[in-house]
């Protein structure tokens, strides 16, 4: 940005009345965020309370962003063009997946910038078909060497970047979740965030929800969910044991 000339605004500490003043004040065209920032811009009410026209497009990154997110987003600011999601990595050199403006995949993360290279592999490190979810693997002629004192990274020059994604026909990928995330149930890999999304998506009035494994006897570990919001507790209880996909424990912080 500074290369083009565009004046950058950098808020050194989040503050909700400090964000929404730097952004009316200086009147934003364009914002990098994370996606808990994007959560505050969706459901927060004092964000009604100032001009936002300004804003035209929206770059989030750094966690998976859920769709749903985006485009209730694009619904609270209309004036915002486009939201777009980006993907990088320090050891490759940054930002190494790019999404065309007026993209309507919204849950991409976009296609490899030229030079790089993506695959996503099964656990015996086999290359997957389209739609198919694994690792993310990625090369560049930007890659690191390896990190400091832990030697090389493979010799042939690809990264293992610890995201489970799938790719699709036309080379958009997808990132759905974090390797190290999962929770072994029963010899299954269960991913978290479609338990939350589930929940999310199928109880009213749930504002917030997070999964996380517990160990639970023989079974190794069982999903444990919790919700936040002002919701019965039993409505949610029924879903996930009508739910045969989802086996969780649920404990609830509940809106006072």
């Amino acid at each position: 940005m500074l290369v083009q000339g565009v004046t950058v605004v950098i808020n050194k500490k989040f503050t909700e009345a400090t964000f929404l003043r730097i952004l009316t004040e200086y009147k934003i065209t364009i914002l990098n965020i994370v996606p808990t920032i994007l959560d505050f811009l969706i459901k927060h009410p004092a964000v009604d309370n100032y001009d936002l026209s300004a804003l035209k497009f929206i770059f989030v990154g750094a966690a998976k962003c859920e769709e749903s997110h985006l485009r209730a987003l694009k619904e609270r600011l209309p004036d915002v063009q486009d939201v777009v999601q980006l993907y990088g990595l320090t050891e490759a050199g940054m930002l190494i997946f790019t999404t065309p403006v007026g993209n309507t995949r919204l849950s991409s993360v976009g296609r490899p910038m030229p030079g790089v290279e993506a695959v996503v592999v099964g656990e015996g490190k086999e290359c997957l078909k389209n739609n198919e979810i694994g690792e993310l693997v990625v090369r560049s002629p930007s890659m690191m060497e390896g990190y400091l004192g832990h030697g090389d990274i493979n010799p042939d020059g690809w990264l293992q970047t610890g995201d489970l994604a799938r790719i699709d026909d036309e080379g958009f990928v997808y990132i759905v979740g974090r390797i190290k995330d999962m929770i072994k149930v029963r010899g299954w890999q269960v991913n978290p965030y479609e338990i939350e999304e589930a929940i999310k998506a199928n109880i009213a009035d749930v504002k917030d929800c997070a999964v996380v494994g517990v160990e639970y006897g023989k079974d190794g570990h069982r999903p444990k969910a919790f919700v936040v919001g002002d919701v019965d507790k039993n409505d949610v209880i029924n879903f996930v044991k009508g739910a045969k996909e989802i086996i969780a424990d649920l404990s609830f912080r509940l809106k006072h």
